[in-house]
């Protein structure tokens, strides 16, 4: 498993990471250590946690089981959103509650700072100057060394950034939902990073493991159930799965795994996210490193997913408006 720069830092981190928001709720503290260590064992060293995975239980167990070998892994932990549904300063992105969720989540990982500290959504209570200072503060202070935002619009992002700038520092990452069934961060998000020097993480690579089912399943799901992948996620799905599960069969590849491949095919800079329940499915899910695929089949995977960037990006890409921007010399650099 390859290593690479975290957004311009010197940070390096694992081309995929860990995942932890099973731990506590549904992995037990066994299984989990045994997941980290086979992550370890092939090369990974980038864990993703927050403090509302398993209502803090996630953080505990991993702490647990790093205790003694912290220095070997790259820990990202968010704060932000609620942790008492009845307490209205137990939210949001403002500076106190970005202080106390830290502080709390440090002492159950049991340790004095996390590499990475994510904003967990984008808050539109909380003016971006004060997200902004809260990011510079916690830097500050030593017990966040870099930082990044999860689930917000690129504006955003792109406001706290030029803020941040403004006090010697830079967010480095951005954590995005992204996979086969669900591409709209190729709009805005993706290209945002690209031109900022972001790293991109992506979660929700599966869709919830929508990807992983047939017909009648995902069609299950859509009926029975109202959780997030299945209502939004759920019709992209049965597009793009039987030429998934095609691919998969036709080189006697796991399924997980060449979705995965198809994100570093495509895109290289992206980090995946791999959500699991398992030692099994890390395992399942690694096998994306033994998988290059080819023209033909990145070809069928994306006719079978594609979007409508719409506008402005389909526009600016029309040869006419292309034309009338650049006269007859042609676009520049071309």
């Amino acid at each position: 498993m390859k290593l690479r720069s975290f957004g311009k830092s010197a940070l390096r981190v694992s081309e995929v990471c860990l995942g932890t928001m099973a731990f506590g709720a549904g992995i037990e503290r066994d299984e989990a250590r045994r997941i980290l260590d086979t992550f370890l064992d092939r090369g990974g060293n980038f864990v993703d946690a927050a403090n509302t995975f398993g209502a803090g239980e996630s953080e505990r167990i991993l702490g647990e089981a790093l205790r003694g070998r912290r220095d070997r892994v790259v820990i990202g932990t968010k704060f932000g959103r609620s942790t008492d549904p009845r307490d209205r300063t137990a939210c949001g992105n403002r500076r106190p509650n970005l202080r106390r969720s830290l502080d709390e989540s440090l002492a159950r990982l049991g340790t004095d700072h996390v590499d990475i500290l994510w904003a967990h959504a984008w808050d539109p209570s909380t003016p971006a100057e004060e997200l902004a200072l809260g990011f510079e503060e916690a830097v500050r202070s030593g017990k966040a060394l870099h930082v990044g935002m999860a689930d917000a619009p690129a504006w955003a992002v792109a406001r706290v950034h030029t803020l941040a700038e403004q006090h010697g520092l830079r967010i480095d990452g951005v954590l995005l939902e992204y996979g086969l069934a669900a591409r709209d961060a190729e709009r805005e998000l993706l290209p945002m990073s690209d031109a900022l020097e972001m790293t991109p993480l992506a979660w929700g690579t599966l869709s919830g493991d929508l990807l992983l089912g047939d017909t009648e399943s995902v069609r299950e799901r859509q009926e029975s159930s109202g959780d997030y992948y299945a209502r939004r996620r759920g019709e992209a799905a049965l597009r793009v799965g039987a030429t998934l599960r095609s691919v998969a069969q036709g080189r006697g590849a796991n399924v997980a795994a060449v979705a995965i491949a198809w994100i570093r095919a495509v895109q290289p800079r992206v980090i995946p996210v791999l959500g699991l329940n398992t030692e099994y499915d890390l395992i399942e899910r690694l096998g994306y490193l033994d998988i290059m695929l080819d023209g033909d089949e990145l070809r069928r995977l994306d006719e079978s997913s594609r979007i409508d960037l719409g506008f402005p990006s389909e526009y600016l890409r029309d040869p006419g408006v292309e034309k009338e921007i650049y006269g007859d010399a042609g676009k520049l650099g071309a």
